[in-house]
Formats: structure tokens, sequence, C-alpha cells
């Protein structure tokens, strides 16, 4: 084994912190906003978001917020978006 991670698959399960990547940006913030929400680095956030693009085969935005409806990854409770599992997102949104 090398140590590096093989490249993000389509149907590959997200990751708790591609979840949390995943909630913000269907919040409505951009990369800026959702790393200093998450006290991330800006380069952190696209790489995750890149792997959440090719894990979902979405083309944009748009298309990824849509698919991770579809996929469950994302829904609506009371009028707030909560991410699978993160029922702590609902205040913020």
């Amino acid at each position: 084994m090398t140590g590096t991670p093989r490249p993000a698959q389509p149907g590959d399960p997200l990751t708790a912190r591609e979840l949390d990547i995943l909630y913000w940006t269907a919040a409505g913030l951009r990369n800026h906003g959702v790393a200093t929400q998450l006290h991330l680095e800006h380069n952190t956030i696209k790489t995750h978001l890149r792997r959440l693009f090719r894990k979902l085969g979405a083309v944009d935005r748009a298309h990824l917020i849509a698919a991770a409806f579809s996929h469950g990854y994302l829904t609506v409770r009371d009028g707030h978006i909560v991410a699978a599992g993160h029922d702590h997102h609902e205040r913020a949104a």
C-alpha cells in the first residue's frame, strides 16, 4: 500500500466531513464561507467538493445539491436543511 487514498468513485459513501461541506454548500455558502465555518483551508474545501462531485455524479453546485437530496443525504425538516445524521445543522439553516 502506498498510503495514497484512491480517487472517489460514484456511489462511494459520504464521510462526515463531506456531509458537513455538503450541508454548508446547500445553505448557500461559497468555498471561502464553508472553510471559515468549518475552520479548514480553502483548498481542503475544494478537494472535498471535487470528491463530492465525483461520488454524486454532479456537474455543478446545483446538480450536487439536487443529487444530495435525491440520494437522501440532505432533507428538509421543519423548513430547515438537515444533513443525514447531522441534526445539529438544523439551527444554522
